[in-house]
């Protein structure tokens, strides 16, 4: 990748870095063979899947490297570049780069205890699955080591300035309406991520059990808030000051409340619902669906389905 490109040129995403992220994963699910499966529909039409080792292992993985993708989601921002390329705040850098050395330390430690078992889970399999049973969907334990590898790289964005002249201007210009199209998108995301949290947190609130009585909620229904507003300011590469309003009025609403203190007292998870209210009702005013791009994991999800 050529990286030549002003950085002054890139407005508000010269304050993020670009990382590129690929996770980890086990191979827990193969395609059966045709016929597999009883069906009086047109076989060429009709896939079916087969599930691949199981136990505390192999849930140990899957649950480190699920953990590790809602973490990094947490931090990162929609990206111009293709999937597995993340916009991390400058700010977050030093944290993020700790976190995925640790990661990886994590993970390697939960390898070498899985492949200790593994002989054992594809006897389980073999036991499992009868006829369906192929000793070659299993990797070798080598191939499992590289499998579960974290693999990222800090790179920057760039033209070459040895383009033609011509050539040059208008990759600069795509460049610069690409860069435009992600600000908006980051805000975006932003606002639907405090949209998603508020209503949830509203709606655990303000529910109610047959008698009348407030349901249970969990404490992540206000951990979730608050660490959503703890990261904003350094999330908000784009200065959102509409969004920056909403999220001082929730901290101010949060400020000095215990989840402990919201089972017991009705007037102050009244207090909340209402002022959640308030803020969903703005949030809904501030968010274009059609320009909300979705932040995906491709390997997070490759993590928890195989």
């Amino acid at each position: 990748m050529e990286l030549e490109y002003k950085r002054e040129s890139l407005g508000y995403l010269s304050r993020a870095t670009v990382v590129n992220l690929h996770m980890g994963s086990l191979s827990l699910t193969k395609k059966l063979k045709k016929g597999a499966v009883t069906t009086d529909s047109d076989p060429d039409r009709i896939g079916a899947n087969k599930k691949l080792l199981s136990g505390d292992a192999v849930s140990a993985i899957t649950a480190a490297q699920r953990e590790l993708g809602k973490w990094i989601k947490q931090r990162t921002l929609p990206s111009p570049f293709r999937s597995g390329m993340l916009l991390i705040p400058n700010t977050l850098v030093k944290e993020t780069d700790a976190k995925l050395v640790a990661a990886q330390a994590r993970l390697e430690n939960l390898t070498d205890q899985f492949l200790q078992v593994y002989e054992e889970l594809i006897a389980a399999d073999e036991a499992a699955l009868k006829s369906n049973f192929n000793r070659d969907d299993y990797d070798t334990p080598g191939e499992i080591r590289e499998r579960l590898q974290n693999h990222w790289s800090y790179v920057e964005f760039s033209i070459p300035q040895s383009l033609p002249s011509d050539v040059l201007a208008r990759e600069q210009e795509k460049a610069r309406a690409k860069f435009a199209e992600t600000t908006d998108t980051i805000q975006q995301v932003l606002r639907a991520e405090m949209s998603k949290l508020v209503k949830n947190a509203m709606t655990s609130l303000a529910a109610k059990t047959e008698d009348g009585k407030p349901k249970k909620f969990q404490n992540t229904t206000i951990s979730n808030i608050r660490e959503f507003l703890d990261l904003f300011s350094d999330r908000n590469i784009t200065e959102d000051r509409e969004l920056d309003e909403i999220v001082a009025k929730a901290r101010q609403l949060l400020e000095g409340v215990n989840p402990d203190d919201l089972r017991t007292k009705a007037p102050l998870r009244d207090t909340l619902v209402n002022g959640f209210a308030e803020m969903g009702k703005t949030l809904e005013t501030m968010i274009v669906p059609a320009t909300i791009r979705r932040i995906t994991f491709e390997d997070e999800e490759e993590t928890a389905n195989g």
